[in-house]
């Protein structure tokens, strides 16, 4: 069921023959999501779609034209498991997952599919260190008019993006150029207002703060946002405000909301 839409079982994939599966249709520990091939698959027990009794495996590929409807799904379902995403899909698939949201977040009028065919090429980007000025305006316009990405964007990706944004921010602040600036605070507020805890999304936000794919401690990711001081003042006002803003756990099964701390 989907929190997003009065928790209507929402359709994202199907299964041999034209059957349809929906988001909400078992538990975690039947579930194994896995990425081949450019798309995302299912595998579940068919006990849980079949009723008790029944044995084997049923597979399930998600729709293309539903790829928004599964990134939802997954991405409350890994805020549920407080972070703990290899209860539901396995390591390479959330990392390709993650991937292709960051790398669809920074291509303006983009198609999310996209992203996931040409996978390994966005894995070289995850990785390669890059920081492009060139990519800041699509990335801005992507978060003040393509509301999914500032709520439904894994931890890992809300870090990534920050730390791009938060670079351009205090590139803007030493060139004086005050229209960007503005619109970099604004989009790194965008983000944060839609941490949904300050306890397990804040943190892997925080280790995620780098341009390589690599992880940091939680202080130093801390220490970045802080050091925005001069140039991003709201950023460090919301800094100042989460922890008696923002619940130490994120509620479950409830629609993302944003906080609007700053």
């Amino acid at each position: 069921k989907n929190p997003e839409d009065n928790h209507e079982f929402k359709e994202f994939c199907t299964v041999g023959g034209g059957a349809t599966a929906a988001a909400g249709a078992g538990a975690e520990a039947e579930f194994r999501i896995q990425f081949e091939n450019g798309k995302f698959y299912i595998r579940a027990k068919a006990g849980v779609v079949c009723g008790v009794g029944a044995t084997g495996t049923l597979e399930y590929e998600v729709n293309a034209d539903l790829i928004w409807e599964f990134v939802q799904f997954v991405y409350h379902k890994v805020k549920d498991l407080k972070q703990d995403y290899a209860l539901l899909i396995e390591d390479d698939a959330y990392r390709y997952f993650c991937v292709g949201l960051a790398w669809y977040a920074r291509h303006e009028n983009s198609d999310l599919n996209v992203a996931y065919e040409n996978i390994q090429e966005r894995v070289d980007w995850w990785y390669s260190n890059e920081y492009n000025q060139r990519d800041i305006p699509s990335l801005i316009t992507q978060l003040n008019t393509e509301n999914q990405i500032a709520k439904f964007a894994p931890s890992p990706v809300r870090g990534r993006l920050i730390e791009i944004l938060r670079l351009a921010a205090e590139e803007a602040h030493k060139t004086g150029n005050e229209e960007l600036l503005i619109q970099c605070e604004s989009a790194l507020l965008t983000l944060l207002n839609h941490l949904q805890s300050r306890g397990a999304d804040y943190g892997v936000m925080l280790r995620s703060m780098t341009l390589d794919g690599s992880v940091i401690a939680e202080a130093e990711g801390e220490q970045k946002l802080a050091a925005l001081g001069d140039s991003c003042p709201r950023v460090v006002a919301w800094l100042s405000n989460k922890d008696s803003s923002l619940p130490q756990y994120a509620a479950i099964n409830t629609p993302v909301r944003s906080y609007d701390i700053a």
